[in-house]
């Protein structure tokens, strides 16, 4: 997927650079910092999609969206932190030969305040800043071969650009100096700019949309604390 490459890259950067924070902490007692990956379950409302590929006689979507991403935060242990995320995924509907394909991805900054519980548990809340997009693929048939391939067109692919806000509340738990559980929940929102535009950068309106949904995260953290006093 196009989007989910770019933003692979934006998480894999936010990544390196606060681990190595993390690693190297600063003098003051309660700075914490660290990056690692995440598992996101996103259920968006696919209604207008389905929509228009059940007029057009393509499979329709259901379920939510896996997705898979990563990045790194940064900050305060009691108090504002931030940092950078990128993540995406896809939901798949076949019939036969048809095959309908949608896809988003996203990333950004990540903006949130912070308090420890006790010396495992810390609790936050805030929001995810950030832009991305969708691409709705359809698949009309299996080529025969290459030439059959060249000479009738058996995919279609469409793309729309947007701006997300994902405002989630947080539980994270230390389970050991530089390992850090974290469960998130969250409302994912989208906001589409633009039109629907095809490879060739055709632009075919904005009728169809997909609307916001609950999320939730669990994130595998490396190089955080979750204590005021960071390991030596």
């Amino acid at each position: 997927m196009k989007v989910s490459a770019r933003m692979a890259v934006v998480a894999l950067a936010a990544v390196l650079a606060l681990t190595v924070a993390a690693s190297h902490p600063a003098a003051a007692e309660g700075f914490i910092g660290g990056g690692g990956f995440d598992l996101r379950y996103w259920a968006p409302d696919v209604t207008e999609v389905n929509a228009a590929l059940q007029k057009a006689g393509m499979p329709t979507l259901s379920g939510g969206m896996m997705m898979y991403g990563g990045g790194g935060l940064g900050g305060e242990l009691k108090g504002l932190r931030f940092g950078g995320f990128g993540t995406g995924g896809d939901i798949t509907a076949t019939n036969g030969d048809l095959k309908s394909i949608l896809s988003f991805g996203f990333g950004g900054s990540t903006f949130e305040y912070g308090w420890p519980v006790n010396d495992v548990f810390t609790l936050s809340t805030g929001v995810a800043l950030g832009f991305g997009g969708m691409d709705l693929t359809t698949i009309h048939a299996k080529p025969g071969d290459l030439q059959d391939a060249l000479k009738t067109p058996v995919e279609t692919h469409l793309s729309r650009f947007a701006v997300v806000a994902e405002p989630s509340v947080a539980v994270s738990a230390r389970l050991a100096p530089f390992f850090v559980l974290r469960l998130q929940a969250g409302y994912l929102a989208p906001w589409f700019v633009g039109s629907w535009t095809t490879t060739a950068g055709q632009d075919l309106g904005r009728d169809i949309t997909l609307k916001p949904g609950p999320s939730v995260a669990l994130s595998f953290v490396f190089g955080a604390s979750g204590t005021g006093e960071m390991p030596q």
